[in-house]
C-alpha cells in the first residue's frame, strides 16, 4: 500500500505516483482524465497515517541531532573525563587507578619587618658664643667656649673644631688650648647652624707670663703685663682685670679711646662700644700695652 495514489500514463500505460506532473517513464504530461489506479484501496485514513509517520520520523531526527549537539557542548565545557566503573574497566580489560594529587599548601608569605621610624634631626636657628674674639697669651693657655642654641629646647649636640690646629685646638667640651703664635677660628656647629670665634695666640712661650720668663711681653727690667690682646663684648659691658708683674712702683693705667673701652686706676678694663683701642700700664718708667677689641 503506497502513501500516494497512482495514475496510469495514457501513453505508455505505466503507473506512477499521482504527485508527479509527468510520467517518469515516457515524459508524457499527466492527463487529468487519466484513470487512477488502486483508487478503491487508498482511503483518507491511510493518507493521515502516512503524514503522522513522516512527522514522527522528522521529530526523531530533530531529537537525535539536538542530543548530539548537547553532548558535544558538554564535552567542550567539562574536560574532566567521566568516571568509569569497575565493571567497565573489567569489560575493557583495563585497570586504571586514578589518584588525585595531594594539594600543596601555598608558601607562607613572610611578614615584612616595618622600617624603623627615623629620628628627626634637630633644627637650630642660630648659635650664640660667649666669645667672638679672644686672645691666649701663652702656649698651653686654655679658655672654655660656651654655645647657646636657639631654640634652646632643640636638643641638638654642639660640635667644635679649629680651622688651624697648629695655632689652637678645641675639644668636644669647647675648651680651647693655645698651640703656637698665630690666629685661627674656632667653629661651633649644631642642627645645621654654625658660628665662629677668632682666637689669637700672642706668645710662643710654654710658660705663663711672669718675671724671669723670656717671652715677648717681658721687658728687660723683668716687668710683664697679664694680657696683651683681649676681645670683650660691648652689649654686656664686659670687663677684665689688667695687672703688671714684677712692678715695684705704682702702676698707672690709661686708654687710647675711652669711647671704646675704659680702664680704672686698678686696671679693670670695661667695654663701651664696638671698636679697637690700646690700654697701657706705666710703671717704673716702663710702658706696657694691651690691645682691647670690643665687639
Amino acid at each position: 500500500m503506497g502513501l500516494f495514489k497512482e495514475v496510469k500514463c495514457g501513453r505508455c500505460d505505466r503507473r506512477y505516483p499521482s504527485i508527479r506532473s509527468r510520467c517518469p517513464f515516457c515524459g508524457a504530461r499527466k492527463n487529468r482524465a487519466a484513470k487512477q489506479t488502486g483508487g478503491g484501496d487508498n482511503k483518507p485514513w491511510q493518507l493521515i497515517v502516512g503524514i503522522i509517520i513522516l512527522l514522527a520520523v522528522i521529530i526523531a531526527v530533530i531529537v537525535l541531532v539536538s542530543s548530539s549537539l548537547k553532548n558535544r557542548d558538554k564535552k567542550e565545557t567539562d574536560p574532566t573525563p567521566s568516571s568509569q566503573t569497575g565493571n567497565d574497566n573489567i569489560e575493557d580489560g583495563i585497570s586504571e587507578v586514578e589518584t588525585s594529587p595531594t594539594p600543596t599548601a601555598p608558601p607562607a608569605t613572610p611578614t615584612p619587618t616595618p622600617a624603623p621610624t627615623p629620628t628627626p634631626t634637630p633644627t637650630v636657628n642660630s648659635i650664640t658664643l660667649n666669645r667672638e674674639d679672644f686672645t691666649l697669651s701663652y702656649i698651653g693657655e686654655q679658655f672654655k667656649m660656651e654655645a647657646t642654641l636657639s631654640p634652646a629646647a632643640s636638643g641638638a649636640e654642639v660640635t667644635w673644631y679649629s680651622e688651624d690646629e697648629t695655632v689652637a685646638i678645641v675639644n668636644s667640651a669647647g675648651v680651647v688650648t693655645a698651640i703656637d703664635r698665630g690666629k685661627t677660628n674656632i667653629v661651633a656647629m649644631a642642627g645645621g647652624a654654625t658660628k665662629s670665634c677668632i682666637v689669637r695666640v700672642t706668645a710662643d712661650s710654654v710658660q705663663s707670663p711672669g718675671p724671669g720668663n723670656n717671652n715677648d711681653d717681658e721687658t728687660p727690667t723683668g716687668l710683664s703685663i697679664s694680657h696683651t690682646d683681649v676681645t670683650i663684648k660691648a652689649a654686656t659691658s664686659e670687663s677684665f682685670k689688667l695687672s703688671v708683674k714684677g712692678a715695684t712702683g705704682t702702676v698707672t693705667f690709661s686708654t687710647s679711646n675711652a669711647s671704646v673701652a675704659t680702664v680704672s686706676d686698678t686696671g679693670t678694663v670695661t667695654a663701651v662700644a664696638a671698636g679697637d683701642c690700646t690700654v697701657t700700664a706705666t710703671v717704673d718708667g716702663t710702658t706696657l700695652s694691651c690691645i682691647v677689641r670690643v665687639r
